[in-house]
């Protein structure tokens, strides 16, 4: 089973959840794209890495928007993974990094993505919050 990023669940409400998400190592590549492309075009400088380095996938690929058309694409390392353990990366594209502890409210969906789901998804979320 494909190890998940470490979170402890603060409290349920109704659909969604409020989490403390565990610090982590993150490996990025940041992208200049839309968000059609940018998961695609960021994920093979990272497979790349930790296949090399013979890291486990894990769960989720995180994108985040840093503006119009630049995201970053995340992968998290294993939990036992430490910034120092691991190895630098070969490809200047792809860079470490320390994740805080931080809180989260998520709302679990599945199936293919899309730039509209993410939007539609993320108002739902937003009106459960209010």
């Amino acid at each position: 089973m494909t190890e998940r990023r470490k979170f402890d669940l603060v409290k349920k409400l109704g659909e969604f959840e409020i989490r403390k998400y565990h610090p982590c190592v993150m490996a990025d590549v940041a992208v200049n794209s839309g968000y059609q492309n940018a998961g695609n075009i960021g994920f093979r400088p990272l497979a790349t890495y930790i296949s090399q380095n013979q890291i486990a996938m894990t769960a989720p690929v995180v994108l985040e928007e840093k503006s119009a058309d630049s995201w970053v694409v995340s992968f998290v390392m294993p939990a036992e993974k430490k910034l120092a353990d691991l190895p630098i990366p070969k490809n200047s594209k792809v860079s470490l990094r320390q994740a805080p502890e931080h809180y989260a409210a998520a709302l679990s969906f599945s199936g293919h993505t899309s730039s509209n789901k993410v939007v539609e998804k993320e108002k739902a979320l937003r009106n459960l919050l209010a």
